[in-house]
């Protein structure tokens, strides 16, 4: 757990990469949990699925920029 948070801690200094806000534990037998920000719309996927067909293309345009600036963001992690 503690390899993840550091990852996600470092990949989260991208724009493009949501950040985490924290971890959770409900119960002392259970497994921690990473928070991150609210996303109305739920995954990406789900979002997709539902709002895909009404993109335009300059909106497709910018969606795969994002994703891609997301993909190409390797800051260097060592742990």
């Amino acid at each position: 757990m503690n390899r993840e948070v550091a990852v996600w801690l470092k990949l989260s200094k991208s724009a493009y990469i949501v950040p985490l806000l924290g971890i959770a534990k409900f119960s002392p037998e259970s497994l921690p949990a990473l928070v991150s920000e609210w996303m109305s719309f739920g995954t990406l996927n789900q979002y997709l699925e539902k709002e895909a067909k009404n993109f335009t293309i300059s909106a497709r345009v910018e969606l795969t920029n994002g994703v891609a600036g997301g993909v190409n963001y390797r800051p260097s992690i060592s742990i």
